[in-house]
């Protein structure tokens, strides 16, 4: 279980060069992504950070932020919305014989024959979007979508935060260590051995990492154990962006 302190990975890099007694100059940027990559390994939620973003839709599509790294929530007009379901992307479908839904929430419309085709967008009750290549793509041409994404604590020069647990801290170690030693085994400077030991290391401490960051506390284990034991599960929590989560049966 994670205490939600970070340390920047200039804490890292001062180990690496204690440890491993290094004393000409090494390149700094290579051990920043090498730190960049373990965390990237590792991807669990809580080792981010959760940021509100304005995305503003034209021509149906809207540009993620930047540091993106995956979708909390979108919403829309008060609505959460859904992810599309149609394979061709957002498109008005105005077929007289089949209507297929923008997303899970809608209802598929059979033997459509007898609707008449003018009223044909009152079916369409719902927004939807689809994540792709750093854009989100609508279902409207034009508006604004509010959204919560996960994003890399970074510190005050740019370099990635790292959640300040031992484990985490022994995951970056390790891996940063095998990629140094590497070049060097395969030159013939070192034995091989040290450098399958780095590996091994990183590989344990990678999954120990995960595995405490995802334990949950106290209060996350209560809520598990509210929604288990719940005689009528609703569903629909989504909707209200689970504001009524654990107060009964709202």
């Amino acid at each position: 279980m994670l205490n939600q302190n970070f340390i920047s990975v200039k804490t890292i890099i001062a180990k690496l060069y204690r440890d491993l007694r290094i004393k000409e100059e090494e390149d700094f940027t290579d051990i920043i992504e090498h730190c960049a990559e373990a965390l990237d390994f590792i991807h669990v939620y809580p080792q981010y950070t959760n940021k509100p973003a304005i995305v503003t839709i034209k021509n149906y599509k809207g540009e993620l932020p930047c540091d993106y790294i995956g979708m909390d929530i979108l919403e829309y007009n008060g609505n959460n919305l859904r992810y599309s379901t149609n394979s061709f992307g957002p498109q008005t479908n105005t077929s007289n014989y089949y209507l297929t839904p923008y997303s899970y929430n809608q209802k598929k419309i059979e033997n459509a024959v007898f609707v008449d085709p003018k009223n044909i967008n009152y079916f369409f009750n719902g927004e939807s979007v689809k994540l792709e290549n750093g854009y989100v793509k609508t279902s409207f041409k034009e508006g604004i979508i509010n959204i919560r994404y996960m994003a890399m604590i970074i510190d005050e020069e740019g370099y990635p935060m790292v959640p300040d647990h031992v484990s985490f801290k022994e995951a970056l170690y390790w891996y940063c260590t095998y990629k140094y030693l590497y070049p060097k085994a395969l030159n013939g400077e070192i034995s091989g051995q040290f450098y399958s030991d780095a590996y091994a290391k990183w590989e344990h401490y990678c999954n120990q990492s995960g595995a405490e960051a995802m334990m949950p506390d106290l209060d996350t284990l209560e809520n598990i154990k509210r929604n288990f034991i719940r005689l009528k599960p609703n569903v629909l929590q989504a909707d209200t962006f689970y504001n009524n989560l654990n107060n009964g049966n709202k």
